[in-house]
């Protein structure tokens, strides 16, 4: 299966830089002008479903076993389920910064069984297997080690809806004097990824999708790392939740700094 999610995510990338840093016509999501949406985005995506339909035919698996969860209105669960986000990060791309990524992860029974994330600006491929490890481009086996938070880069996504962001500021500020530094580069796939490629030593979300984080938290956990919400409970992305609070990283690390996350945004 892995092999098919590869070979969607970089078609979608193929897409993607087809587009990047050209003039885009953006349109908005719910009426917010911070909810862009791009061709580029419903264009990967129709690539990655058109791949995935046509790959599963090929090995056998009838087509009513196949569903698939998108963020760009896709939302019909199977046997099999791919979970999609073609652009993670359209800010970014709309914007011409180059971290932004396709994600796709893969569950069997409602089960997260295997992920995929590639990005496209710079040829990365991150990819994991449950109970076969976390692999970086050609098969480099990806392992999450311990930083102490005075030496910890973290990244802390920033989410666009006042409530979570205000929340999100006053814990930032309560932590900042005991880290090395603070970052938010826009992606929650990217930085999933570059979590477990030790880049990052955490990775902290308000307000994250399902299809921003099936395909990273199965990389991180393959590279033993651990994906946690605010209250320290282990995360298991599941096809009917949708909203999750996260944070990232090795064990110990999501240990040292749970502790100014007193309470979940309600």
């Amino acid at each position: 299966m892995i092999d098919i999610l590869k070979k969607a995510a970089l078609m979608a990338g193929s897409v993607l830089l087809k587009y990047y840093q050209k003039d885009l016509v953006i349109a908005y999501k719910n009426s917010s002008h911070k909810m862009l949406v791009t061709k580029a985005d419903t264009e990967a995506q129709k690539i990655v479903f058109d791949v995935i339909v046509k790959e599963m035919a090929l090995r056998g698996f009838e087509k009513d076993d196949v569903g698939f969860i998108g963020e760009e209105n896709l939302s019909k669960p199977g046997l099999h389920t791919f979970v999609i986000d073609p652009l993670d990060g359209t800010t970014n791309f709309a914007s011409g910064l180059p971290y932004f990524a396709t994600s796709i992860g893969y569950f069997y029974k409602g089960v997260l069984q295997s992920g995929v994330i590639y990005v496209p600006v710079f040829n990365e491929m991150f990819y994991a297997e449950l109970g076969k490890g976390s692999h970086y481009q050609n098969g480099n086996r990806l392992k999450i080690a311990y930083q102490p938070l005075n030496k910890s880069l973290i990244n802390g996504y920033l989410n666009s809806a006042a409530k979570i962001h205000n929340r999100q500021l006053e814990i930032y500020q309560n932590f900042l004097p005991q880290i090395r530094s603070l970052r938010n580069i826009g992606s929650i796939a990217v930085e999933l990824s570059y979590t477990a490629k030790n880049i990052f030593n955490l990775s902290i979300n308000g307000h994250a999708c399902i299809w921003d984080i099936a395909a990273g938290c199965i990389i991180v956990s393959e590279a033993g790392g651990q994906m946690v919400d605010w209250q320290g409970k282990p995360i298991v992305p599941r096809l009917t939740q949708v909203d999750y609070q996260t944070i990232t990283g090795h064990p110990k690390a999501v240990k040292d700094i749970i502790g100014y996350f007193l309470s979940p945004i309600v």
